[in-house]
């Protein structure tokens, strides 16, 4: 099973930039919650 394969045979920079933004999504709302948790604490 290759990358080929999993993306449902789209080019391997499809899916590391599918890849990337959902890692940058992820990072994103969680910087935010940590963000807003530590302004509520204060």
């Amino acid at each position: 099973m290759d990358l080929v394969t999993l993306t449902g045979g789209r080019s391997a920079n499809d899916a590391v930039a599918d890849l990337r933004r959902n890692i940058y999504s992820v990072l994103y709302k969680a910087g935010v919650k940590r963000i807003r948790g530590s302004q509520a604490q204060q």
